[in-house]
């Protein structure tokens, strides 16, 4: 599942209504309804302060849903990586996925080339 469905499960699990969601963790209620419908994400303080008021763990909240491959979640670097690009604009994240792209490539090239 993804961060904006979990939200709502666990809020609706801890019986609290998005205002009162809000009110704890210090945003507007209009907010937690972005959230929760994945139009934007909670950053890193914000995660922190749901898992507190939910009493969950931040692994429960941001569990993705489960793919062929197996289940999916966000580990360290991936988190890093989400905070690090929040504020690109669309053509920054492109650049930027451009850039991981050459730089996957060249990797790769030296993988197949026995070089280091």
């Amino acid at each position: 599942m993804g961060v904006g469905i979990n939200l709502r499960k666990y809020r609706k699990l801890a019986k609290l209504t998005q205002r009162e969601l809000a009110n704890a963790v210090g945003v507007k209620h209009n907010t937690i309804s972005d959230w929760e419908s994945g139009r934007t994400s909670p950053d890193t303080d914000s995660i922190i302060l749901i898992c507190e008021t939910l009493r969950i763990s931040s692994d429960s909240l941001l569990e993705t849903k489960k793919t062929a491959q197996g289940e999916m979640t966000l580990n360290g670097f991936d988190h890093a990586l989400l905070d690090l690009t929040k504020e690109y604009t669309q053509e920054q994240k492109a650049q930027f996925l451009e850039n991981a792209k050459i730089f996957d490539n060249s990797l790769k090239w030296k993988e197949q080339h026995g070089e280091d």
